[in-house]
């Protein structure tokens, strides 16, 4: 069976997720990505399409040379064949394994997805299903003895690879029970969008957009883009009626908010060939290519000192042509693997299917390159056809970006900050005014000037809200300079370190060279030394980001730009003492201050909003009236 010498899964392995910016609004703005017709991708034949291999950590796959590669796969394929086969039945064509063997794969990529199966197992079996590459949607016999307290009883369709514990734990377990008796056919329809993984089982939602752990690396959010592997061992298990509807990325499904200002071409030099020279995310637009006309987009990477740029030529005829696709880049270790100077070897793919199959030569075209966590992303019509992965390195030189066209109309675009409103039901939430003089806060108000209701850390320390809170939901919307340091104070003590005498949720630029090495519990989000976050969701430098935080009793929820970071419990947590070894005698504080704490950098804030709960509002009107002398 095929297997592509360097899938997109393979360089997009390091990567965070592939977040998408808005294209400016004009008429030339293309409709939103429809959902695919299920396609499906079993044929009920034979094993086109699919490769067999074992349980087996997809970067070292992609590392192997093309010989090693082959052998490999040619061991495994044998070993398949024995164990696997195909049978027919009342409802399809069945696939069918033996519960040993190696594990089945799909031949290509998928990043976002639905996938609908059917599966039916025997008595004490143990299956499962991996999304990109990771484990697991479990499958197994929910009646079967369970020594060890794995979860048996609660049913099949929980993320079972998730921590008991900790940010990524919802999920684990599914909600409800929904097996059919056993030697009975179920049903999966499995939902992957970005990391999260919704799940129905025999039509009963049992996961709702839980965040799905990268089990090979715990310290990165979910692969973009990798294979589905149907799992099986310890018994016989069935499949059929395989489909897969995918979920395409539109670019007007942006997590932030875009850059402020800036006219159509600014920063931009088109007397030197329609190019730019930047340091974050562009945007532009080409078309329509008629006759002999042809439009190049040329992006340097920043992979290696200098970085290697790479074209892509766009003819008439809709054909594309890519220069420099560096394959040979594409070598990869659990770190990376060393250069020709001893420095690290980074990842690049350049997907020449993908910019042919988004590109529209009768239409306008939209490119999108974005630079963040290391990474260069160049997308064409919210496909990614680009992908360049530094390894922890400095950063020397900026990021050329071209769009060339011989006789072809070339359109620069600049999109504006437009002050979106922000997303999700604000009913319950009221708007915090942020006003020179900063009326309401205490703290070093000098350090905090507002002008025009952004406020801007000016070196200062810590500014907090008068009124202490319990239970409360607070959205905002923030700014990082490069290296840029800050956090949120949450139920804390006046006057004293916040994420000892309360918490503090951590706000800072992961991207900085000085904090690429920093233990996830110091990352963007974190309860500083206690809960880990997830990395890879903040917008780059110069970009505004969307932030919620919620406090409900012990549990805390801190949301970036629509990616869950934590929600976790933080009793639990805590309760084998804190991840960073250090006390916090204030973390379990049912009210505190809430504020913001400056670390010196110029972070901005505007758009901040607080909803406290009813039963806290309840509760400090009680207190207040209880203070009041008697009438």
């Amino acid at each position: 069976m095929p297997f592509r010498p360097v899938s997109l899964f393979a360089c997009l392995l390091l990567v965070g997720p592939l977040a998408l910016a808005s294209a400016a609004a004009d008429d030339a703005t293309p409709p939103k990505p429809t959902e695919s017709e299920p396609t499906a991708v079993f044929n009920g034949e034979n094993f086109d399409g699919w490769f067999f291999a074992p349980h087996y950590d997809p970067r070292k796959l992609a590392a192997m040379a093309p010989a090693e590669r082959a052998e490999f796969l040619k061991t495994h394929a044998a070993a398949g064949l024995e164990h696997w086969r195909i049978e027919p039945g009342e409802g399809g064509a069945e696939i069918v394994n033996d519960g040993q063997g190696p594990y089945l794969w799909t031949d290509r990529d998928y990043t976002d997805f639905e996938l609908s199966i059917d599966w039916k197992i025997t008595a004490g079996t143990d299956s499962g299903i991996y999304l990109r590459g990771c484990p697991q949607v479990q499958i197994w016999d929910p009646d079967d003895a369970d020594p060890n307290g794995n979860g048996h009883k609660f049913g099949s369709g929980g993320l079972w690879n998730n921590p008991k514990t900790g940010p990524n734990n919802r999920g684990k377990d599914p909600s409800e029970r929904a097996d059919k008796p056993m030697g009975e056919w179920n049903t999966f329809v499995i939902r992957v969008v970005g990391s999260t993984v919704t799940v129905h089982l025999n039509g009963k939602l049992i996961v709702n957009e839980a965040t799905l752990e990268n089990y090979w690396d715990r310290s990165q959010p979910l692969f973009p883009a990798g294979p589905i592997i149907l799992q099986t061992h310890g018994g016989e298990t069935r499949w059929r009626n395989v489909t897969v509807r995918e979920i395409p990325r539109g670019m007007s499904e942006s997590g932030f908010l875009l850059p402020d200002g800036g006219a159509a071409g600014e920063g931009w030099d088109e007397a030197a060939g329609n190019t730019a020279t930047v340091g974050a995310d562009v945007h532009a637009a080409f078309g329509p290519v008629t006759g002999q006309q042809t439009a190049s987009v040329t992006v340097g990477t920043r992979v290696g000192t200098p970085g290697p740029a790479v074209s892509f030529e766009f003819a008439a005829d809709g054909t594309v042509a890519a220069k420099n696709p560096l394959a040979e880049v594409a070598r990869l270790g659990s770190g990376g693997g060393a250069g020709a100077d001893g420095g690290p070897v980074p990842c690049m793919l350049v997907d020449r299917d993908a910019a042919a199959a988004a590109y529209d030569p009768a239409a306008v075209n939209r490119v999108y390159v974005r630079t963040a966590d290391g990474s260069v992303i160049a997308y064409l019509n919210g496909t990614p056809i680009l992908v360049a992965v530094d390894a922890p390195a400095a950063r020397k030189e900026p990021i050329p970006f071209a769009v060339n066209g011989a006789e072809a109309k070339v359109l620069f675009v600049r999109a504006g900050d437009e002050r979106q409103p922000p997303p999700g039901d604000e009913a319950d939430f009221t708007a915090i005014p942020l006003e020179p003089g900063l009326p309401g806060w205490e703290g070093d108000l000098d350090g905090y000037p507002v002008e025009d209701g952004v406020m801007t850390c000016r070196g200062g320390g810590n500014v907090y809200l008068k009124e202490e809170l319990s239970d409360f939901t607070v959205r905002f919307e923030f700014r990082l300079p490069e290296g840029g340091n800050n956090g949120v104070g949450l139920r804390f003590v006046k006057g004293e370190n916040a994420a000892y005498s309360g918490m503090e949720s951590q706000i800072l630029d992961n991207a900085a060279d000085r904090y690429r090495t920093i233990a996830p519990y110091q990352a963007h989000g974190s309860i500083y030394g206690v809960i880990p976050a997830l990395r890879g969701y903040l917008a780059p430098v110069g970009h505004w980001n969307r932030e919620e935080i919620s406090l409900k009793g012990d549990r805390v929820t801190v949301k970036l730009n629509g990616k869950t970071l934590v929600d976790a419990d933080i009793r639990e947590a805590s309760a084998g003492g804190a991840v960073d070894g250090q006390k916090h005698p204030g973390l379990l504080r049912d009210s505190g201050a809430f504020g913001f704490l400056g670390h010196g950098a110029p972070v901005a804030w505007r758009n901040l909003r607080l909803s406290v709960s009813p039963a806290a509002a309840d509760a400090a009107a009680k207190a207040e009236g209880a203070e009041e002398p008697a009438k």
